[in-house]
């Protein structure tokens, strides 16, 4: 009689984490899965995981720098690669969704220690004090197939591209 009262118990606690998880990935706004993806970006940044960061950007990425998806991916990968620790501080003032396009507007700074051209990666970005739009394009019919399709800063354009 306890075996089938604990796997009972078992099976219930199994079936509430269940209905949890389906609630937290259906269950959110489509702004809080918007910025949950934002921070997912960011994260694999940080930690310089290329081929999920080439995943959260759509085929045909582009941005003021002359970057397409592969060479944003590739200058990422050189600009960060001398790099021992990177934090990426992220304050986002605004989401704006419609029509299944969404626009985060952020303050972005680094923080992070490395060799090579570290310092300068870090001067640079923390340079920039205007704001970065992050323009997402939901790319399917499931609550997190939203990907990049364009990133602006005003001064992306003046950086050089290769390290």
């Amino acid at each position: 009689m306890n075996r089938k009262k604990i796997v009972l118990v078992l099976l219930g606690l199994l079936l509430i984490w269940g209905l949890w998880k389906v609630v937290v990935v259906f269950g959110r706004s489509e702004e809080e899965v918007v910025r949950a993806a934002q921070g997912e970006l960011l994260r694999a940044v940080e930690r310089r995981d290329w081929h999920a960061v080439g995943e959260f950007l759509t085929l045909d990425y582009t941005d003021e720098g002359g970057h397409n998806r592969e060479t944003a991916v590739e200058d990422g990968r050189q600009a960060l690669a001398t790099f021992y620790t990177l934090t990426i501080q992220e304050k986002v003032s605004e989401v704006r969704l419609e029509d299944g396009k969404a626009t985060v507007t952020a303050t972005i700074r680094l923080e992070g220690t490395g060799a090579g051209v570290s310092q300068f990666v870090l001067s640079t970005v923390n340079g920039m004090t205007g704001p970065w739009f992050f323009f997402w394009r939901k790319e399917g019919r499931w609550p997190w197939d939203w990907k990049v399709e364009r990133i602006h800063q005003e001064r992306l354009a003046s950086l050089p591209r290769s390290f």
